[in-house]
């Protein structure tokens, strides 16, 4: 690729109006698609219950951020979503902000406690999360370590999220993202995580919380799946 034209893409990259461009039109198709699916919405009622108590943290896998926050509820309180600050990143930003939510930044330069700190101050604020369990990139399923943290920090009640639509496509990507079609039929799985976070957490209970909360993620996307899987298939 030629020096000037890759110097010109890398300027394009970091224009927070291609992000903004982006996420419009990322946003407006989202909106289009969520509109026209007729859907089967699951595990609402609780996640009521839970937001007239404070905040929650609600985990998604990745693959799902294209409908990451469509299906939270105005009466469900504010919701800050996280992402990076790659181009990518700040586009699915772009996109949850016209959605409706509130995007959070996370420089690639800040360490771990200072990211807890930001976070916590946004809990202490009012505002529920949304996680991608694995992260911006990857591996995919493979839950990390900060929702682990956050909900023992924060004490807050923790939803596992998943959707799925009849036909649904996916993206060429490292978490192969769905991506949302227009007059289809979808379904979407809110599910609270039992699971208790010691205030003292040592390796091995880290390790089991982390695999039964991964094996939760999976299963409300599975179930979602299931629910639009053609009568059977």
């Amino acid at each position: 690729m030629p020096r000037p034209f890759d110097a010109l893409r890398r300027r394009a990259e970091r224009s927070p109006l291609l992000a903004q461009t982006s996420g419009a039109a990322v946003a407006g198709w989202t909106r289009f698609c969520h509109a026209t699916t007729r859907w089967d919405v699951r595990g609402a009622d609780a996640v009521t219950a839970a937001t007239a108590e404070g905040p929650v943290l609600m985990l998604l896998w990745h693959e799902m951020v294209m409908l990451g926050s469509a299906h939270w509820r105005p009466e469900w309180g504010r919701l800050v979503t996280l992402h990076d600050a790659s181009p990518a990143g700040r586009a699915g930003g772009a996109a949850q902000a016209w959605i409706g939510a509130r995007p959070f930044i996370i420089a690639a330069n800040q360490s771990s406690l200072a990211v807890t700190r930001e976070v916590l101050g946004l809990i202490r604020g009012g505002a529920s999360l949304a996680v991608a369990g694995d992260g911006p990139r990857g591996p995919c399923r493979v839950l990390k370590d900060p929702p682990i943290d956050w909900a023992r920090a924060a004490g807050l009640p923790v939803f596992v999220y998943g959707w799925a639509i009849a036909g649904m496509p996916r993206a060429n990507s490292w978490d192969r993202m769905l991506l949302a079609r227009p007059f289809a039929r979808g379904a979407a799985v809110f599910r609270r995580w039992e699971g208790q976070v010691p205030r003292r957490l040592d390796e091995a209970t880290r390790e089991a919380l982390r695999a039964d909360l991964a094996a939760r993620l999976t299963a409300v996307a599975e179930e979602a799946r299931v629910i639009v899987a053609p009568r059977g298939g």
